[in-house]
C-alpha cells in the first residue's frame, strides 16, 4: 500500500515464512523469469527450512515436502566449473542436513543435466515419464540409475505413459519399467 508522499514506495510487512512452511500451500512464481533470482529464493526458502529444522529431533519420517517445479530454474547446476559433480554446492550440502529433520524435496524437470548435480546425487526416488532426447539429460538419468548403455538409448523411445522408476533407498536398487495408469478425474471431464 502506499502511504504519505514521503513514503511513496513504502509497503506492508508481508506473510511470516513460518506461517507459509506450516500449511499446505502453492506458491505461483511465475513472475521470477531471472534466474539468479530463482535460485536466491529458493537457496533463502531451503536455508530457511534447513535452520528451522536444526531445533527438531532427528526422524526418518517425512515430515514436510517441498515440490518444485521446472526445477533447472531454483536448483540449476553450476556453470563454468570444469566437473559440477565433483564439487558439493551449498544447495547439496542444504538438502543432506534437511534429510534428519524430516524435510523433503521433490524436483521436476524436463531438463535433467541442467539440475545440480548434487541434488540429483541426492535423491532417493528418480521416475522418468516420457522420452529423454537429449544426450546429457540420457547421461544425467543414466548415471543416476546405473543404466546400461544399452537401456539409456532406450529412453528415448519411451511413450507419454511410459516410465522408468528408481528408488535407491530400497532393497531392490535396479530400474523398474512401467506405464502410468490413466486415472479419472473425480471432479467429471
Amino acid at each position: 500500500m502506499l502511504l504519505a508522499s514521503g513514503d511513496l514506495f513504502s509497503c506492508r510487512r508481508g506473510v511470516p515464512i513460518s506461517s507459509l512452511t506450516n500449511t499446505n500451500l502453492i506458491l505461483t512464481t511465475a513472475s521470477l523469469t531471472d534466474l539468479l533470482a530463482c535460485r536466491v529464493f529458493a537457496t533463502y526458502l531451503l536455508t530457511w527450512l534447513q535452520a528451522d529444522g536444526r531445533g527438531k529431533a532427528e526422524t526418518n519420517k517425512l515430515l514436510r515436502l517441498l515440490v518444485v517445479d521446472d526445477a533447472q530454474r531454483y536448483v540449476s547446476a553450476r556453470i563454468g566449473q570444469p566437473d559440477p559433480a565433483m564439487t558439493p554446492t551449498s544447495m547439496a550440502q542444504i538438502l543432506a542436513v534437511l534429510r534428519s529433520s524430516g524435510t523433503g524435496l521433490m524436483v521436476a524437470t524436463q531438463l535433467p543435466a541442467q539440475v545440480d548435480p548434487g541434488v540429483i546425487a541426492l535423491s532417493n526416488l528418480i521416475v522418468v515419464i516420457g522420452g529423454v532426447h537429449d544426450i546429457d539429460g540420457q547421461t544425467v538419468i543414466g548415471n543416476a540409475m546405473s543404466l546400461s548403455s544399452e537401456q539409456r538409448k532406450a529412453l528415448v523411445r519411451l511413450t507419454s505413459r511410459e516410465a522408468v522408476g528408481f528408488y535407491g533407498a530400497g532393497a531392490y536398487r535396479r530400474p523398474v519399467h512401467g506405464w502410468v495408469p490413466t486415472v479419472p478425474n473425480p471432479e467429471g471431464p
